[in-house]
């Protein structure tokens, strides 16, 4: 069954660079064909399907699937900005000293302090989150809040150009410097050497907790998740 995932994720590697222009390189440590878990839109009840390992997601709220113009996939996880988001589990990546979080999005709408993902207690207190703020201009990302980046959309991506698929990609190491980096579009456009805190929270896709009102309004797919980054 794996090996037939794996298969199938070649294939999507390699037709990706003729559907899709801005198709880009995974960064270094991240290859597809190595990933441990896979979301790619396939749902089944009130659970995403993980397409290589067993880890499936949670559905909150609305969360659910539809159809996509990724690559020659069917189906993408949606999210209509509305309380939606699927649930990874608690502090996911807390004490872990090396892992990956990527994926593919293309926004839909107003994309003012939407939640790509996140994963922040009620109280405040924050693990990482990634998103976007002040009308979309810059994207934000957080690990361990207050250490946080702002990113101009100039030097990333135009967040105002709705319907546009971008890649993201948070790669964390503690035994190198920087600790964290993340990359858009296969570019290198933050890091930071601060680790990964314990929120007491779920780590969630579409949103910055399970329940909240930072809903992500959109599509993503192939949301992939390595336990290292060899």
């Amino acid at each position: 069954m794996k090996l037939k995932y794996i298969l199938w994720i070649l294939c999507i590697f390699l037709l990706s660079s003729f559907v899709y222009a801005d198709r880009t390189e995974y960064p270094a440590g991240t290859n597809p064909l190595s990933a441990d878990h896979l979301y790619d839109g396939t749902l089944t009840g009130t659970s995403a399907e993980d397409q290589i390992g067993s880890t499936d997601l949670t559905k909150n709220g609305d969360a659910n699937n539809e159809a996509c113009d990724f690559v020659d996939s069917d189906t993408c996880l949606h999210f209509d900005g509305s309380g939606d988001s699927f649930s990874i589990g608690n502090d996911y990546f807390y004490g872990n000293s090396e892992w990956s979080f990527c994926g593919w999005t293309k926004p839909a709408g107003d994309y003012s302090n939407k939640y790509i993902f996140g994963d922040r207690s009620v109280g405040g207190t924050q693990n990482l989150e990634f998103n976007a703020y002040n009308s979309g201009d810059y994207l934000g990302w957080a690990i361990n809040y207050p250490v946080h980046a702002e990113l101009s959309s100039n030097n990333t991506v135009d967040l105002s150009a709705s319907g546009t698929w971008f890649h993201w990609c948070l790669t964390f190491d503690d035994a190198r410097t920087p600790k964290a980096i993340l990359y858009i579009n296969g570019n290198a456009v933050g890091t930071t050497s601060d680790t990964v805190g314990n929120s007491g929270d779920t780590l969630v896709i579409g949103n910055l907790r399970a329940t909240g009102g930072y809903s992500y309004d959109g599509v993503m797919n192939d949301v992939l998740i390595w336990d290292d980054t060899a």
